[in-house]
């Protein structure tokens, strides 16, 4: 087996469970036999198909560079979240930890509020308030919100 099978096949294993995928779910999703999913993630095929790479790099939400070679953040906008991290919003991620019931796409909704322009300072409660209202609009229902009085 050659380094190049053996790497691929640690990465496509890697993203494979990061993605929650059992290797029978990822083959039929991915229309790959489940066989040859095998021998890719166990690095007994010297020359993979890269049409069914791309594939299972669509299917698992990575980079196709990063399967291929390792290369580079694993997954898409991954380098732009990272960049973000270092500059410090400790109310979004102390959020994001309260609630783990949050889904993943819940999760980038409020991790895009540090880049949206938003308010000033960013408080629990306008993390709050902006993952409901991510929640309503996703579930295509409008955000009730108290009437003002005069």
């Amino acid at each position: 087996m050659s380094d190049y099978a053996r790497e691929l096949g640690e990465r496509l294993k890697v993203a494979r469970e990061a993605a929650g995928l059992t290797q029978q779910r990822a083959a039929a999703d991915a229309e790959v036999d489940i066989g040859t999913l095998s021998k890719y993630e166990l690095g007994k095929v010297a020359e993979p198909s890269m049409a069914k790479v791309r594939r299972l790099a669509l299917l698992y939400g990575v980079r196709v560079e990063w399967l291929d070679s390792g290369d580079g953040p694993m997954k898409h906008g991954q380098e732009r979240v990272e960049r973000d991290d270092e500059l410090g919003y400790p109310e979004i991620e102390a959020y994001i930890e309260a609630h783990p019931e949050l889904e993943p796409d819940e999760i980038a909704a409020a991790r895009r509020l540090r880049r949206s322009g938003g308010p000033d300072e960013i408080t629990y409660e306008v993390v709050d308030g902006f993952v409901r209202g991510w929640r309503a609009r996703k579930r295509g229902r409008a955000i009730q919100r108290p009437k003002l009085t005069e």
